[in-house]
């Protein structure tokens, strides 16, 4: 499956869950953005412990997330398909490192979104910046208790990303000069 126009990406971004609170001219603006890859059958994605600079959408194709224990010990920690995605941390910290190694186990193709793309698309839309992290934050905390059902030591708390895109985020009145200090009364 081969997406060329930004319009093929936006309707299959449209069914990707993280996006789904967003407007069709946000979704088209972030799809305007990503690039596709293709992965074979064994290829790795993502290494664990390296940093990360994108975000992963798969179109086609199956991955694991593999997470190494300090013992050695190599658990799988999820499954991805069509529609999943990975690396969201990874667009809001960008001193943040991988938590999980993730290989094709099949031929994979992705849509990736570089951390930087990202940012630039939410300077220009304080409102989509909101919506993708409350998704992020609901997803987070979804994954996390998964995690701990399986006995795995949850991933990073998002609280420091959070404070990171928190400039980022912030929407600005037209007519107002942004405040550095904040003034006493």
């Amino acid at each position: 499956l081969t997406m060329a126009s930004a319009d093929q990406k936006k309707s299959f971004l449209a069914k990707v869950p993280l996006f789904q609170g967003l407007k069709d001219r946000q979704i088209l603006r972030l799809a305007d953005r990503m690039v596709e890859r293709n992965y074979a059958a064994g290829d790795m994605i993502v290494k664990q412990g390296q940093g990360g600079e994108g975000f992963y959408v798969l179109i086609s194709g199956k991955a694991d997330a593999t997470r190494e224990r300090s013992d050695g010990e190599k658990l799988v920690v999820n499954s991805f398909g069509p529609t999943d995605y990975f690396g969201e941390l990874a667009l809001l910290d960008e001193d943040g490192v991988r938590t999980a190694s993730i290989a094709a186990i099949e031929p994979t193709t992705c849509l990736v979104l570089t951390r930087w793309d990202f940012l630039a698309t939410l300077r220009q839309d304080a409102d989509m910046a909101v919506e993708i992290l409350q998704a992020v934050a609901d997803a987070r905390d979804g994954a996390d208790a998964r995690l701990r059902e399986r006995g795995v030591q949850a991933a990073d708390s998002l609280a420091h990303p959070l404070r990171l895109l928190g400039s980022h985020a912030q929407p600005q009145q037209p007519h107002q000069r942004p405040h550095l200090h904040p003034q006493a009364p």
